[in-house]
This record gives structure tokens, C-alpha cells and sequence, in this order.
């Protein structure tokens, strides 16, 4: 028996966008309903990035891709969100990229920011990449 994949969703750009609307409906359609939007023909626009759109985009595109190669998909937990967004956000804040948060030890590792959850399994994907030359 195949057990359903649960995802610490988070990405960095998702954290320092927590102005804009955060939209759990984006989460709550399939992959084939989200990619059938009206925004999804909107261009991006560089100069104000829709970042919370853009991490409902690479969730679904996961999901495409997951179901294309017959695994099972990704369910997006709030919860889980807010962890992996707390955790980009001290990455910001701090100047760091790792799986520690020397900052804070109460979160340092991601047992420590998931343990509520009981999860049989942890896995966090942490990366950085540079999209724009600020100067």
C-alpha cells in the first residue's frame, strides 16, 4: 500500500513575499485545474513578481511531472507551509542557505521545526539561486 506524499512546501521567495495574498484555493485544485487558470496566460513581470502565484505554480508543476511519471502527488499542508516559510525567512534574514538555523535553536534542524507534525519521514530541499542582478 502506497502511502500519500505530504509536502513541506516554503520556498524562499514564497517567505519574503508574506505581504502579498497568500491563496490556499491555489492548493486545493489538481494540477489540471490550477494550469487551467486565466493567470497561468499572464506574463510575469520581473520588476513585481507575484511570488506566492509562482510557488503555487512550481507545486502543481511537481505534481504534473509526478503524476506523468505514475507517482503519487504531493498534498500541500498550511502548516507544514508556514514551518518551511519560517525557515526561508530566517534564511533571508540571517544571510544563510543550510538545513540549520544556528539562529535559533529552538528550530535549528527540521526535526525540531516538523516535530509536531510525526511525520514517518523528513525531507527539505534548500537551494539558492540568482534570478536578478540587483545593482
Amino acid at each position: 500500500m502506497r502511502m500519500s506524499s505530504v509536502l513541506i512546501w516554503g520556498m524562499l521567495g514564497f517567505s519574503l513575499a508574506s505581504a502579498q495574498t497568500y491563496h490556499s484555493e491555489w492548493y486545493e485544485q489538481s494540477w489540471q485545474e490550477f494550469l487551467s487558470h486565466p493567470r497561468m496566460k499572464d506574463s510575469i513581470d520581473l520588476e513585481n513578481l507575484n511570488l506566492a502565484l509562482l510557488d503555487a505554480a512550481i507545486f502543481h508543476m511537481s505534481n504534473r511531472i509526478r503524476s506523468e511519471n505514475n507517482r503519487s502527488e504531493l498534498r500541500f499542508d498550511p502548516a507544514l507551509g508556514r514551518v518551511a516559510a519560517f525557515h526561508a525567512s530566517a534564511m533571508a534574514k540571517h544571510d544563510f542557505v543550510s538545513h540549520f538555523n544556528r539562529h535559533n535553536w529552538l528550530y535549528s534542524t527540521l526535526s525540531k521545526r516538523s516535530a509536531r507534525f510525526h511525520a514517518r519521514a523528513l525531507s527539505e530541499n534548500v537551494a539558492s539561486a540568482f534570478l536578478f542582478n540587483y545593482t
